[in-house]
């Protein structure tokens, strides 16, 4: 097999590594050009191709994710990733789609920011890509001792941070869908009925259009948030529940444009995180 067949069978892999080292689509496809790049003329590592190819990935990512953080803290409102399409990274068959949609959603994204870049990396090639703790000390150049306490340390990171994400699809749909009706039908009460108390509300304008400038928590919040908004609810506005990376996520339209779109965490068969993001560049894939 020759060095660019190689690299093509292991591009989607890849890609979705690097989207979750920095969760953007344009630094995922970026960091996976230049490991191109840097592929090119090093047949005598096709045997290791994976192994080596995701160590160029990772390097990459860490640096740009450092870069990221910096540029993040002038960011205006809460900061939200960019939804990753479901013809990007994932393959076709029911295995490789189970596995790129783990650590893709938009709550586990958010969570990932408490990381550090070798932490983030760590627990990404665990969790999502199943790496033994042996490949990942060689992707990552450290021992494999050193790589345990790297994985422990980011669980306890994301544990520590509060925000429960324990639902399936299944439950996360039915609860979207619910709210969708509660929202369409101005039914406050019915709201109340759909989040657990501690929920919190990120929205992500970018500066661009009117966003929350910082994160909403707990019930009462939420609901006077709720009622403010339904009051200024535009004509002509159309929700429906669509896609992304594999969880439902509702849209917003109106006159013929994607105005907004929300995810969702659950637990206890509650929401517990509304995600809307609204910003309209990271909205102009979609």
């Amino acid at each position: 097999m020759s060095p660019t067949t190689l690299f093509e069978a292991e591009r989607p892999r890849l890609l979705a590594l690097a989207y979750r080292l920095t969760g953007t689509r344009a630094d995922a496809e970026d960091l996976v050009q230049e490991a191109w790049l840097r592929w090119q003329g090093h047949e005598q590592d096709a045997e290791n191709a994976p192994a080596y190819l995701a160590r160029i990935v990772v390097n990459l990512g860490m640096d740009r994710w450092r870069q990221l953080k910096r540029e993040r803290q002038d960011y205006i409102g809460p900061w939200l990733p960019e939804p990753w399409l479901e013809n990007g990274a994932h393959g076709k068959g029911p295995e490789q789609e189970l596995e790129n949609h783990r650590l893709l959603s938009t709550a586990w994204l958010v969570l990932m920011e408490k990381l550090n870049p070798l932490e983030r990396a760590v627990f990404v090639l665990r969790e999502a890509l199943e790496y033994s703790f042996a490949e990942i000390a060689t992707v990552v150049a450290r021992s494999e001792v050193h790589c345990r306490q790297l994985d422990r340390r980011a669980r306890q990171h994301l544990q520590a941070d509060g925000l429960r994400q324990e639902g399936n699809r299944a439950q996360q749909e039915t609860l979207l869908r619910r709210f969708m009706a509660a929202v369409d039908a101005g039914e406050l009460a019915m709201i109340d009925q759909l989040f657990s108390d501690d929920v919190r509300m990120y929205s992500d304008g970018g500066g661009e259009v009117r966003a929350l400038l910082k994160v909403l928590q707990g019930l009462q919040r939420l609901r006077a948030f709720f009622a403010a908004v339904l009051r200024t609810v535009p004509p002509g506005l159309r929700t429906e529940v669509g896609r992304l990376a594999g969880e439902p996520a509702l849209c917003y339209w109106w006159n013929s444009q994607l105005i907004g779109v929300t995810t969702i965490a659950t637990a206890d068969e509650r929401i517990t995180a509304v995600f809307t993001l609204r910003n309209p560049g990271k909205l102009a894939r979609l």
